[in-house]
């Protein structure tokens, strides 16, 4: 017998010798429509005043299974702590020589390019591959949530990730070890501070080069192409941001853009010379050309028009939160606050 307890029914009823099938007041309506559950290994009814099921499934819709029943709802399962490294391992990766990213970038823009690297903290892996870059995703509160340990090398004077036998890229935390709950954060979120205007790249390597051929703008990555959502982008909610997206991701992106408009205070895709790099590039691959990124705003008849609205909108996430309070439940679930 698979169940030990089923539904009074008549033919229920004659297996474990409980009386002919009838109604009870349900314990949560008060109405005579309640069908309680009988022990068929035991005999008789589990107990009649909570287990079992009211039949007014639109009106009251109580069911209450015995302890021991199979099909009972398993707990659910205790939320585990977010992942945090420690601080000092991003001092230990940083005070190591340059990785071949890290000289790369300091041999081709100078001071600049120092500066950038210190900025976001670019430390340098000794295992599994010596050299390798390591980028610390390190949050709005200083959290060093993880890093991601990627290999380059150098190839006609541009550095190309090594892919060759397989593509050498290692998470921190899992090379650690670490238990809990990873929660990723937009690559340099840190550095933004009290900037107005943010610029969202794909890569790492492309935010790094791009802030080092211009200083004077807040430069941050997505890690991966599907990092563009509206978890990761709710601490910058209400920035102005624009989007550089790679040749080949620009339709995805501008169709993440348009749905993240309901959030975003002002968000919008920039074509930033896509056409001169060719499909596949980034706006690394024009700065290591030579050129700069256009990063005017599009005109109202351009192909690549700005996708949110010009008028600045500074209480539509709160506008937002009032018609769906579960948004601020998120929110604070995922510990996540203006800067």
């Amino acid at each position: 017998m698979k169940y030990r307890y089923a539904l009074h029914e008549e033919r229920n009823s004659q297996l474990a010798g409980a009386s002919p099938s009838k109604k009870y007041l349900c314990p949560s309506c008060g109405k005579k429509r309640f069908v309680p559950y009988v022990d068929l290994k035991e005999g008789g009814f589990a107990d009649v005043n909570q287990y079992g099921r009211c039949d007014r499934e639109v009106n009251c819709g109580y069911h209450q299974y015995p302890k021991s029943e199979k099909s009972e709802k398993k707990p659910e399962k205790k939320q585990q702590p977010m992942i945090r490294i420690d601080a000092t391992i991003v001092e230990k990766s940083c005070a190591r020589p340059p990785s071949t990213l890290a000289r790369f970038v300091a041999d081709r823009f100078g001071e600049a390019g120092k500066m950038a690297l210190k900025t976001y903290k670019v430390g340098t892996s000794n295992k599994p591959w010596p050299g390798a870059s390591v980028f610390w995703q390190i949050d709005h509160k200083g959290v060093v949530r993880t890093g991601k340990i990627m290999d380059y090398q150098i190839i006609d004077r541009q550095p190309k990730r090594v892919r060759e036998p397989k593509a050498r890229m290692q998470w921190v935390h899992s090379m650690m070890g670490l238990k809990g709950e990873l929660k990723q954060c937009l690559y340099g979120l840190h550095s933004v501070g009290d900037c107005e205007t943010v610029y969202i790249v794909e890569s790492e390597k492309t935010a790094i080069i791009m802030k080092a051929a211009m200083p004077e703008i807040a430069v941050i990555a997505t890690g991966g192409v599907g990092n563009l959502n509206s978890v990761l982008m709710m601490p910058i909610a209400k920035k102005r941001v624009r989007l550089l997206p790679d040749a080949d991701l620009y339709m995805k992106w501008r169709i993440e853009a348009e749905e993240s408009a309901y959030f975003m205070r002002d968000i919008a895709v920039l074509d930033w010379g896509i056409a001169k790099v060719g499909y596949g590039g980034d706006p690394a691959d024009l700065i290591l050309q030579g050129e700069l990124p256009d990063l005017f705003e599009p005109e109202a008849n351009d192909p690549f028009e700005g996708l949110a609205p010009k008028k600045k909108m500074k209480t539509k996430l709160d506008r937002m939160i009032e018609r769906n309070p579960a948004l601020q439940s998120m929110i604070d679930r995922l510990d996540l606050v203006e800067i």
